[in-house]
């Protein structure tokens, strides 16, 4: 008798012939698909964590990001809450997308900072100080993001209705002697 595994996705455990993929461990017959698509999320994630750090990075002029001021994109991007009774959630704040646009729109903003501020030489409280700047402006570019989308999707919805029909046209000559018709063609 072989030992029981769970699957990561719908948590049921089964034989280990039916449930082992590459890996980890999932039903590759049922939960397979969606497997895919967490995979696909994670990848897409990735790729966007990585675009928003070069953009820090090129925005504050350093060459590599201290390791301690990783807390602070994950906790925004989890949707932690700074005060009280802190509640862990998973990717449930603000898009890394949505990160990324709003360091990019506070760019002069955190220019002047970085010009007029005394950091007293450390990188980390350069990095706190316009964090602060993007904490303050991202529900102001996420608003706008998500208008602009539906908005996006107002005029998709409206483009497609207003398609012309393939039918035919015919052109009814009227018995009406004041027609200006003649004069068209």
């Amino acid at each position: 008798m072989s030992r029981k595994l769970k699957c990561q996705i719908c948590g049921i455990k089964d034989d280990r012939e039916k449930i082992k993929i590459k890996q980890g461990y999932c039903h590759r017959d049922k939960c397979y698909d969606q497997y895919l698509k967490q995979e696909e999320f994670k990848q897409k994630e990735k790729e966007q964590k990585y675009e928003l750090y070069e953009t820090i990075k090129r925005l504050h002029n350093i060459a590599i990001i201290p390791h301690q001021f990783f807390p602070y994109i994950e906790a925004l991007r989890n949707g932690d809450i700074a005060f009280g009774k802190i509640k862990k959630q998973y990717k449930q704040g603000f898009t890394y997308n949505v990160i990324d646009k709003t360091y990019k729109h506070c760019n002069s903003n955190i220019d002047w900072a970085k010009d007029n501020k005394d950091f007293r030489g450390s990188t980390m409280n350069m990095l706190k100080y316009t964090f602060t700047i993007v904490q303050d402006k991202i529900n102001y570019i996420n608003s706008k993001i998500e208008k602009q989308q539906m908005q996006k999707a107002h005029v998709d919805k409206i483009g497609d209705a207003m398609k012309p029909d393939d039918h035919d046209v015919e052109y009814r000559k009227t018995k009406n002697k004041h027609d200006i018709s003649k004069f068209l063609d």
